[in-house]
């Protein structure tokens, strides 16, 4: 089985009542691979957000429609989750991942590519900072932490 590389960011800071922006850039084609976004708050299950692939419609979590978007560059290979207005109950860990044929339900089965990228991004009013540990797990994840 070919693993895929799907690489997020160093860093992200961003302050309560802002605009989040995640990017995943990926190893293979956004025209042939449909690429998820995931995310679980602190002691929840897995909810996912959406699924973008060139070509084809944007599928989004009903309730976080208005909340996220997701845009695609073929060009880089890169897919970004923007988030609008995050709050509090925004903290988790953001996922993206990819799965080869058409679907829009979570691919919580799919995960393939092991990965120990870990970025916690700490968000408050008056100062951030990043850490970056290793954790094992099947996709690349940011985890976004805002604190009022």
């Amino acid at each position: 089985m070919k693993c895929e590389q799907l690489i997020q960011p160093a860093s992200v800071t961003v302050q309560p009542g802002q605009r989040l922006s995640i990017t995943c850039q990926v190893s293979y084609s956004v025209s042939s691979y449909r690429t998820h976004w995931i995310r679980q708050p602190a002691g929840k299950g897995l909810e996912w957000i959406g699924s973008a692939r060139v070509g084809y419609s944007t599928y989004y979590k009903d309730s976080l429609k208005n909340k996220f978007s997701i845009d695609l560059d073929s060009s880089s290979k890169t897919l970004t989750l923007n988030g609008q207005n995050v709050q509090s109950e925004d903290t988790a860990v953001y996922y993206c991942s990819y799965k080869n044929y058409f679907l829009y339900l979570p691919p919580l089965e799919t995960f393939t590519c092991l990965s120990i990228t870990f970025l916690l991004v700490k968000v408050q009013n008056h100062s951030s900072f990043f850490m970056k540990t290793s954790v094992p797990f099947y996709s690349p994840y940011t985890n976004i932490l805002l604190l009022v």
